[in-house]
């Protein structure tokens, strides 16, 4: 950043427990905070080179609460955007936390909505680890975990990836966004 920065409290920190702090994209890079109901988009070009990205969580920690570790250790009942994105062109994966139970959302960032990607969808996506900037990709560990995934309506995999599983090996799934 050349004419902004990011603006933070004296005491504020993160606790260590994020895969990443940012992701980016083409346009911008993106930070997320266990402080914020969003993300904030630092963006590459522009004049606006930070900004707010707020998600619509249905239980957000209230602002006073916000510097408090309880409010986000799980011990209480709010949300909170718990890893940082991954990103699929204007689509974000995003994991929020709620009473140590873990939930995925797909944010549309031009749509400005957050969706559901609960247990009980058919068309859910699991275990997102990265994205090919095309495809969301879903990390398979073994054979129990894809069976489980295929009960939940994901497409059944060719039989050299079935026959890899049941010896042990693991695959990856690419979600493609329509």
């Amino acid at each position: 950043m050349k004419d902004a920065y990011f603006p933070y409290e004296e005491a504020y920190c993160e606790p260590l427990s994020r895969y990443s702090y940012f992701s980016a994209t083409d346009s911008s890079v993106i930070f997320g905070s266990f402080r914020f109901d969003g993300l904030t988009e630092i963006m590459k070009s522009g004049k606006q080179a930070a900004h707010s990205v707020l998600m619509d969580l249905k239980h957000p920690i209230p602002e006073g609460l916000r510097a408090k570790t309880e409010s986000y250790d799980g011990s209480s009942p709010y949300e909170f955007v718990a890893q940082t994105p991954v990103v699929c062109r204007q689509y974000w994966f995003v994991e929020v936390t709620k009473d140590k139970k873990s939930e995925c959302y797909v944010y549309d960032r031009h749509a400005g909505k957050l969706y559901g990607n609960d247990g009980q969808a058919t068309d859910r996506m699991a275990f997102i680890v990265g994205s090919d900037g095309t495809h969301f990709i879903g990390y398979v560990p073994d054979k129990a975990y894809y069976e489980e995934l295929v009960k939940f309506g994901l497409h059944k995999a060719d039989s050299l990836t079935e026959e890899r599983l049941e010896q042990g090996g693991s695959a990856l799934v690419l979600y493609r966004m329509k």
